[in-house]
């Protein structure tokens, strides 16, 4: 039913890593969606987006990218291990059950898994540490005045768990005791 290709994978300074996609819908009754729901570089979870969409029997081409800033906020100066989290599904029922649905690894400078290191990540003398338990450990990087988003914060959170997904929300937040509605999930 569907066929998505890596053609190319590439560096640039400006742009950061990215990857040259052909997709395809091979179904004949059926457009579909496409959408990167996570990547994963080295460990760390990047902030990124993807989506496409198909109609029967069509193809596309795409391109998915990794900014910079977050590659260089994880530390990493190349990708050796990308986990790319797929889904595909109808897109005239979107409680139907998924097309596809998957993890999907690839090792773009040719090690293998056992080669790969990933170091653990120093804490910066600015950071501020919210939690750090055997669960999970969130750290506040950095703040900043954004201008379309507002008062913005730049975190780091680890999954220290070995067999859980976790989901991370803000049910409330105040600042200088105003409750304030936010965005971040």
């Amino acid at each position: 039913d569907v066929s998505i290709m890596i053609v190319d994978v590439n560096e640039d300074p400006t742009l950061g890593f990215y990857l040259n996609i052909e997709y395809t819908n091979k179904t004949s009754d059926i457009t579909l969606v496409y959408l990167l729901e996570s990547v994963v570089a080295n460990g760390y979870m990047m902030v990124t987006a993807w989506d496409g969409m198909l109609e029967p029997l069509t193809s596309g081409t795409s391109v998915i990218y990794i900014d910079p800033i977050y590659l260089e906020q994880a530390g990493i100066t190349s990708i050796d291990k990308l986990e790319l989290i797929i889904q595909v599904y109808d897109a005239d029922d979107w409680f139907s059950d998924d097309i596809l649905y998957g993890v999907y690894t690839i090792y773009p400078t040719g090690l293998t898994e056992e080669d790969i290191v990933i170091p653990n990540r120093p804490i910066g003398e600015n950071e501020t540490i919210l939690v750090d338990s055997s669960i999970l450990e969130m750290t506040v990087l950095e703040t900043y005045m954004d201008e379309e988003w507002g008062y913005s914060l730049i975190t780091y959170i680890e999954n220290k768990t070995t067999d859980k997904e976790l989901i991370f929300n803000l049910g409330e937040v105040s600042v200088n005791g105003y409750r304030i509605s936010s965005l971040w999930s």
